[in-house]
């Protein structure tokens, strides 16, 4: 644990007496006691269920796993999104543990914590149109035995984000030694690390990474649309040619041309490819003359791929995070602020609050080392 108090999860848990180990959708529980260990119980979960970390007290065996929301697209068909579930056992009796509830929120799973009886999780969720108002996030909790979604009130969009993509963070609370449903959340924006202490919750984004993923989709567009050296407008005979050196470029991956690691792929750098006129290996008749000097490109991509993102801008980019700080009151969890941050940070031990005080250590790319 990172912090005294605050629980996190893990694929093996002990309470002193017991050992709870998760295998994929199997959880052991094993008895260890004076040197010597005895499987006592295997509790199997539904199939598509598997677990992805435990958390367990004096009364409680809490698995969190990946699951689907299969929601009705018509009269005749349905369809699935992804959603983390959250089944809670009674221990209370060894001899005869229990499912005592079963709470799945939407979203794929980002992280989660527990404070005595209160429990936390933090999911992302992808928007989907398929139908009207099916863009909203659902949850299912057994306290009601229905399956909800959230109503618009309850999605804030926080200042600054619009550098994510359009996901939706979600932020539930439950309190599992009551009888009221767990509460969600959302935040437009997304989440990938989260700290946790007894009075705030911060999660942070790394808007990097997905500026990163901007950039692979565009030196993909460059690549596709630049012109390949000694290749003419007209020029058949060298087609097949032409053919071998993509694939020899695509088995190599990206050409070394262009400082890549700063995001620069080098095509705006690089000199028009020159023609020479008496290679080519074509039909003069069925040529076209062409003048060395230009290059054959299709304008329509690389105007899209310049508009879409320069390097300058993708350097800028890879050096920032969204910061999201939450109050927490039991199974009450409040949006605070939220803010963009220098860098990138490294994990959750990046983070610490002293005093009332947040402290960050996050590291910033620089172009050209």
């Amino acid at each position: 644990m990172q912090v005294e108090g605050i629980d996190e999860g893990d694929i093996v848990k002990t309470d002193g007496e017991y050992i709870y180990r998760a295998v994929n959708n199997l959880i052991y529980i094993v008895k260890a006691t004076d040197g010597e260990m005895e499987q006592v119980k295997t509790i199997t979960l539904k199939e598509n269920d598997y677990v992805i970390e435990l958390y367990v007290d004096d009364e409680r065996l809490i698995a969190v796993c990946n699951n689907y929301f299969y929601l009705p697209y018509d009269e005749k068909a349905s369809y699935d999104r992804p959603g983390t579930e959250i089944l809670v056992y009674d221990l209370k009796d060894k001899e005869n543990i229990t499912l005592s509830r079963e709470i799945t929120q939407e979203g794929n799973y980002v992280s989660a914590r527990k404070v005595e009886d209160c429990f936390y999780l933090i999911t992302c969720q992808y928007p989907y149109y398929i139908m009207e108002d099916q863009d909203l996030p659902v949850y299912r909790d057994s306290v009601t035995g229905e399956t909800t979604s959230l109503s618009y009130d309850q999605i804030y969009y926080p200042a600054g984000t619009e550098s994510l993509p359009p996901n939706q963070l979600l932020v539930g609370a439950v309190d599992l030694a009551a009888s009221d449903p767990i509460a969600i959340s959302s935040y437009m924006g997304a989440g990938e690390t989260v700290y946790m202490n007894e009075d705030s919750l911060y999660i942070v984004a790394d808007t990097g990474y997905w500026g990163g993923v901007i950039l692979e989709d565009s030196i993909a567009i460059a690549e596709e649309s630049a012109p390949e050296e000694g290749v003419t407008e007209g020029s058949e005979g060298d087609e097949s040619a032409a053919e071998e050196d993509i694939a020899e470029e695509t088995e190599e991956g990206i050409p070394d041309e262009g400082d890549t690691e700063s995001g620069n792929s080098g095509a705006e750098d690089s000199e028009p490819a020159e023609t020479d006129p008496d290679e080519g290996g074509s039909d003069d008749s069925e040529s076209e003359e062409v003048d060395p000097d230009e290059s054959v490109t299709n304008d329509t991509d690389e105007r899209e791929v310049d508009e879409q993102i320069s390097a300058d801008d993708t350097i800028e980019d890879l050096n920032e995070s969204m910061l999201y700080a939450f109050d927490i009151a039991g199974a009450e969890v409040t949006a605070r602020a939220n803010c963009s941050l220098p860098g990138r940070i490294l994990n959750q031990f990046s983070m610490d609050e002293y005093n009332g005080v947040l402290r960050i250590a996050t590291t910033e790319c620089k172009s050209n080392g």
